[in-house]
């Protein structure tokens, strides 16, 4: 219990989900993410079944890798979700790191929703983050954002709920699929806190992720 107690208290401070999230002073200091540079020469995946999780803390507490590797054997996952990651952030690492996987999942963005950072930022981010995957000849996968709720800012919330469906409409448009975190059955007392799913809560949405797997790659689930 004390483990748990001090991984929570870590992750809550990691990811800015103290509150907050008014918004003061959106859009300033926020730049666009680096243009996306070509893919390496030969890169692609390596073997069908596999997966590589990009997130925040709220992806990371799923515990997704072990969940997804246990009830679908043929799936090898690795799992870079980080506690504290904003899109932001992902946007100015993500281009220049090395992947091998088939499938590429983005959880990243509600903690810029929170902060305020500019709808049309996100957006371009996501735009530029999934460019780049196809280019490395790779498919992939947003979930879109879980649920919050207070005592995280009124505004925060209304923020998550807004660029959530906008960021829907243009996975959408894009073709691109989407696991829409926001339609899993979602209780505001099986949070831990006004931010991360209680275990639950966590399993529904990695179950979600789960049935997107299945439809984009039937032949890895026996």
């Amino acid at each position: 219990m004390k483990r748990l107690v001090f991984l929570l208290a870590f992750v809550l401070a990691a990811c800015g989900g103290g509150g907050g999230g008014s918004g003061s002073g959106a859009g300033a200091g926020f730049a666009l993410p680096p243009a996306a540079s070509a893919p390496p020469k030969g890169a692609g995946p390596t073997y069908a079944c596999s997966v590589v999780i990009y997130g925040d803390s709220i992806q990371a507490l799923q515990g997704a890798k072990g969940v997804i590797e246990a009830k679908r054997p043929k799936w090898r996952v690795e799992d870079r979700a980080v506690a504290g990651t904003t899109l932001m952030m992902l946007s100015q690492t993500f281009f220049a790191e090395a992947r091998s996987a088939r499938f590429v999942v983005i959880e990243n963005g509600a903690i810029d929703a929170w902060q305020g950072v500019p709808i049309g930022v996100v957006l371009d981010s996501y735009t530029r983050i999934v460019d780049h995957v196809r280019g490395e000849e790779r498919t992939p996968i947003v979930t879109g954002f879980s649920h919050q709720r207070p005592p995280l800012a009124p505004d925060a919330i209304a923020r998550r709920d807004h660029y959530n469906g906008a960021l829907k409409t243009l996975m959408a448009s894009k073709n691109v699929a989407f696991a829409d975190y926001g339609t899993v059955t979602y209780d505001p007392l099986e949070l831990f806190d006004e931010v991360h799913p209680g275990p639950a809560y966590a399993g529904r949405l990695t179950e979600r992720l789960i049935e997107i797997l299945d439809k984009v790659a039937p032949e890895c689930n026996p």
